[in-house]
């Protein structure tokens, strides 16, 4: 992670129910409101060193997979129970290997969840959730499938895609009607298969404060390309202008192309995922050893395995390193600590 360079519904314990849920293929292979400025720059790690915390395997400190807080043990585990929403304490009880609990999907929907950690998956898009759950924008470093109910949102979601016409939030993927559909996304390459618009940085127009995040969503930009110069985000393909230049969403590195990478960064509290241009001492790809953030091309060194990793939103996206797959890693920065999507073992 890298630091600025210049510039609730009813708690809702979910238990077995969820066991009739079944992991989509995201993982498998990629998923292939505008006018923001940027608030800070590309994030660089202060300290010059890695990251500052390990990967968290558990609801507890330590291991992969899970989040870093030490939650109360969740006495709802049924070891049968490993699809989303399931109870978990730690990644080993979730088929998808990721135990949320505060870090990953931030306090509030910890809270609306009935304070205690549960299976989920990353997601670009709704579709990418089992029937009966969403894609939430964490603002955390990554966007999960949830209950839309935590979300204050139609517990009966529709099939509309992102940006569709709508009338009423049953009609919606997302269970969430504003005027269109309004629904997460990965990164401008997503195309149709995300949005039946664009895919914009925005604040999310969620009903509840907790589903407010500043996230890429489906929506409408401007006609500037990245890195056409700008004033406004409303110039902007992406809805967003960083440094008098547009820049889009994104969830790998060759989405930007030769010069740039996807990296993050802060607008307020929340973490978001872009292309910028890369430093002249960002060239170490995935899997390559390092000793600080400023080496690697993701800008992202993994303290316990002293490599190189990218963000990611599917293990399609760490294909790079034999072993390796898409899981929350612990990072403190200024703005607090977080789980953020990336891969390693």
């Amino acid at each position: 992670m890298r630091t600025a360079r210049a510039l609730a519904p009813a708690a809702l314990v979910v238990a077995c129910a969820a066991c009739t849920y079944v992991i989509p293929g995201l993982a498998e292979s990629d998923a292939g409101s505008s006018g923001d400025d940027a608030g800070d720059g590309a994030l660089d790690d202060s300290s010059g060193g890695g990251d500052d915390a390990s990967t968290a395997e558990t609801g507890e400190a330590g291991g992969n997979g899970g989040d870093g807080a030490t939650p109360e043990a969740n006495p709802n585990v049924d070891a049968a129970c490993t699809g989303l929403l399931c109870a978990c304490n730690n990644g080993s009880d979730c088929a998808s290997r990721i135990c949320a609990a505060q870090l990953t999907v931030g306090a509030a929907l910890y809270h609306a969840a009935g304070d205690a950690s549960f299976c989920t998956q990353p997601c670009c898009s709704s579709i990418d959730c089992a029937p009966g759950t969403v894609c939430f924008g964490s603002g955390q470093g990554g966007s999960y499938c949830v209950n839309p109910v935590w979300l204050g949102r139609t517990g009966s979601p529709g099939s509309l895609q992102g940006g569709s016409s709508c009338s009423s939030d049953t009609q919606c993927r997302s269970g969430l009607c504003a005027g269109t559909c309004a629904d997460t996304c990965c990164s401008m390459a997503q195309g149709s298969s995300a949005c039946a618009n664009q895919c914009v940085f925005g604040t999310f127009p969620g009903k509840a404060s907790l589903d407010t995040h500043f996230t890429a969503q489906c929506g409408t930009g401007g006609p500037g390309q990245y890195s056409t110069g700008c004033t406004d985000g409303t110039q902007c393909q992406g809805g967003l202008c960083f440094a008098n230049g547009c820049t889009n969403p994104c969830h790998s590195p060759g989405e930007c192309g030769g010069g740039n990478a996807c990296q993050l960064d802060f607008q307020g509290n929340d973490i978001y995922a872009a292309c910028f241009p890369t430093t002249s001492t960002e060239t170490n790809p995935e899997g390559a050893t390092c000793s600080n953030d400023n080496q690697c091309l993701g800008d992202w060194c993994g303290t316990t395995t002293n490599k190189c990793t990218n963000i990611c939103i599917g293990n399609s996206d760490c294909a790079a390193v034999p072993g390796w797959y898409c899981r929350p890693e612990e990072d403190t920065t200024p703005n607090g600590t977080f789980n953020v999507l990336v891969c390693g073992p």
